[in-house]
């Protein structure tokens, strides 16, 4: 009997919100950052990533992680839904691992189950994104999580060009 397909989730990003990361890892390099992931759910299995937002200028940033100004986060979270007319919301966090890859810690890992445990949140399936090294040079992965979940999988990441906005 042939097994079942196994079905992957998949999240569009702009060329605007990677330029972004991109940008913020190279102001805070060596030491990370990070932020809040906005955008859209297409469907249970696919989102679109709208907006990555900076860490803030509260945030502490260290070689081996980083504490966000969670004022800062809550601020662009209500901007960013408020613009877009309700429809963008918060879908999980980025951050970057300058000096290693883009796997998931077991912190990244309690990360994600705390987010989809928290309703506050509203992100039953949270996102991480983590911008770092691969052999390939610098690498944005995706990771998601369901609630009750016993795994963390990778997302498919996909780009579309949103004409430089």
């Amino acid at each position: 009997m042939p097994q079942p397909r196994r079905v992957r989730a998949t999240a569009w990003l702009s060329k605007t919100t990677i330029t972004g990361m991109l940008l913020e890892h190279v102001l805070h390099a060596p030491a990370e950052t990070g932020g809040v992931v906005m955008g859209y759910r297409v469907d249970d299995r696919e989102v679109v990533i709208t907006a990555a937002t900076s860490a803030g200028s509260r945030a502490t940033h260290r070689e081996d992680g980083y504490e966000p100004d969670v004022d800062h986060d809550q601020r662009e979270i209500g901007r960013i839904y408020s613009e877009s007319g309700r429809l963008h919301t918060y879908l999980g966090d980025w951050h970057t691992h300058p000096g290693s890859g883009p796997g998931l810690s077991w912190r990244d890992r309690s990360t994600l189950r705390a987010i989809a445990a928290d309703a506050r949140a509203r992100a039953p399936t949270p996102l991480m994104l983590i911008v770092g090294w691969s052999d390939d040079g610098l690498v944005i992965a995706g990771w998601y999580r369901r609630l009750g979940a016993r795994r963390v999988a990778s997302l498919e990441l996909r780009l579309f060009d949103n004409g430089g906005r």
